[in-house]
């Protein structure tokens, strides 16, 4: 049988009979109370030499404890043994031995071994040893021996339990008088319980980013980091390839994000801001790892990268008039291949020129007017029309731009000459009507220039009817008679709000309602104006 050397550890315990002098010093005549000696303090080294604690009790033996001595009564002392450590407290067996402290010989007496777990785990093979010197002989134990050679004693208790005792009763007898001494050792197997949980982190990834971006402009990648498994992942790397076409916003096409703990049933999520560098469809990839793990990879779908493109154009006459409003239109339309966002029409006001009406609602600050559109489809086109009013006289640069919250920037320019314009109005009147015929009659030809510019080569021309002549004309012009026609030479300029008149007195051979009509040319009226005057002659 194999012990275990340092767990090993023996009780002694003395057989006495009444010549052993040696222990008289002891015990009184009734060999019941022990009596310590003078350098005796109780406690008690062990076999092994440690600082043992023994614990020494007596006892008055019934019948059970020895059947062949059932007339006499026998003291019992018993001596425990903490082993391995020699304390209780600190040890993980208690063995305790009940030894009577004097027998007859060639008697049969009993005695008992006893060992208690002291422990809160489970004791495996437990062995009690006992072995006996030649004096004393076994006759028999319960629970039975495992090995009796010679005065060697063996039992396999097994296991015991925490706090679990088991005893040995040991039949013998002693065949010499003296002191008889008996020693017994336990060992035991103690495991060394150890626990590792076993886990598998169980990593996933998945990436998301935009469905259209415009080039150059910053958009988010998103990566999701989910761990589904039983125990934490530690130490995750998630590294992000870029194509040709995106780039971080520091110029590069690979990033590396790191987590350094994801818990089972953890979800992390992280961005990484990105930039298209051109037009196109593309797909960025991502591959997250961890030291001893696996890899999962993950990818976009196709981000497509979509200029925001506007054209602008403007549409108006060459010339404004002052005094007269002017019409621009403007046409914003979306050429690019995703929706403009938030459209603005901004049109500079020059100096002298002054907004009256539109058909989109206008904000004016700091000379500058702004139409909103809001957002525009790809392929859409909106109009603007705008009336200005020009107080000034010169050339204008009417610069327009449209512009979406991405995008570059549209624009257009209409150049146009402000001018004043001549409005000639024309009248004839005659100063007096009936007329008796023979009499002269006055009439007054007169045109006035309501207009903001000078008229020019403003010419009159006068057809009599038949029956009337003429007496005298006169006027700012000079005119020649030819027939029935009066042509007044051109007048060169007719300033605004100026009036030019003709006078003519005109007489009548005949009797009823005659006409005088008169035409107007000018530089800008060069299909003439009629007027006609109608007079009644009578006798």
């Amino acid at each position: 049988m194999k012990h275990t050397p340092w767990l090993a550890t023996l009780l002694a315990a003395a057989v006495l009979t009444p010549s052993c002098a040696q222990l008289e010093d002891h015990y009184d005549n009734d060999w019941g109370t022990r009596q310590p000696a003078a350098d005796d303090s109780g406690d008690h080294d062990g076999a092994d030499g440690g600082d043992a604690e023994f614990v020494v009790e007596t006892h008055e033996a019934d019948a059970s404890d020895a059947d062949a001595t059932d007339a006499v009564e026998l003291d019992y002392r018993s001596t425990t043994k903490a082993i391995p450590t020699g304390k209780a407290s600190t040890s993980a067996l208690l063995l305790t031995k009940s030894l009577p402290q004097e027998v007859w010989k060639n008697t049969e007496f009993s005695y008992t071994l006893a060992v208690k777990n002291l422990t809160k785990n489970d004791l495996d093979n437990v062995f009690v040893e006992e072995r006996l010197p030649a004096s004393l002989q076994a006759l028999g134990a319960e629970p039975e021996m495992l090995t009796h050679e010679g005065g060697k004693l063996v039992w396999n208790l097994g296991t015991l339990a925490s706090g679990e005792e088991a005893a040995i009763t040991v039949r013998a007898k002693a065949t010499e008088d003296g002191l008889s001494e008996s020693f017994a050792i336990a060992s035991y197997e103690s495991a060394l319980q150890g626990e590792v949980r076993v886990v598998s982190p169980n990593v996933s990834l998945t990436m998301s980013g935009p469905e259209t971006v415009a080039p150059g402009e910053p958009f988010d990648l998103t990566f999701q980091l989910n761990n589904s498994g039983t125990g934490a992942a530690r130490n995750v790397e998630v590294l992000a390839k870029l194509p040709e076409g995106l780039e971080t916003l520091d110029g590069s096409r690979e990033a590396t994000l790191r987590v350094a703990e994801l818990g089972a049933g953890q979800s992390r999520s992280m961005t990484l801001q990105a930039k298209a560098t051109k037009p196109g469809g593309f797909a960025a990839t991502a591959e997250a790892s961890m030291p001893g793990g696996s890899k999962v990879s993950a990818q976009t779908a196709a981000i497509q990268s979509q200029e925001t493109r506007l054209a602008l154009s403007s549409k108006s006459s060459s010339k404004f008039f002052l005094g007269s409003p002017a019409k621009v239109e403007y046409t914003v339309t979306n050429i690019g291949q995703t929706t403009a966002e938030d459209v603005h029409l901004r049109q500079v006001i020059p100096a002298g020129l002054e907004l009256v009406r539109s058909s989109v609602s206008a904000e004016q600050a700091d000379g500058v007017a702004t139409f909103a559109l809001g957002d525009m489809a790809s392929g859409e086109s909106q109009v603007v029309t705008v009336h200005w009013m020009a107080s000034e006289t010169g050339e204008l640069d009417l610069k327009a731009t449209a512009q979406a919250t991405k995008g570059s920037e549209a624009s257009a320019t209409s150049s146009v000459s402000v001018e004043g314009l001549a409005a000639l109005a024309f009248s004839l009147e005659d100063l007096q009507d009936p007329v008796p015929v023979g009499e002269s009659l006055t009439y007054h030809v007169k045109v006035h220039n309501q207009g903001t510019a000078a008229g020019g080569n403003i010419a009159v021309e006068i057809t009599l009817d038949d029956g009337m002549e003429l007496v005298r004309a006169a006027g700012p012009t000079n005119g020649k008679a030819e027939g029935n026609k009066i042509t007044f030479q051109a007048l060169d300029s007719l300033e605004p709000d100026a009036t030019a008149t003709w006078r003519l007195v005109i007489k009548s051979r005949k009797v009823g309602d005659l006409r005088l009509k008169a035409a107007v040319t000018s530089d800008r009226l060069k299909t003439p104006v009629k007027v006609e005057e109608s007079t009644q002659f009578y006798e």
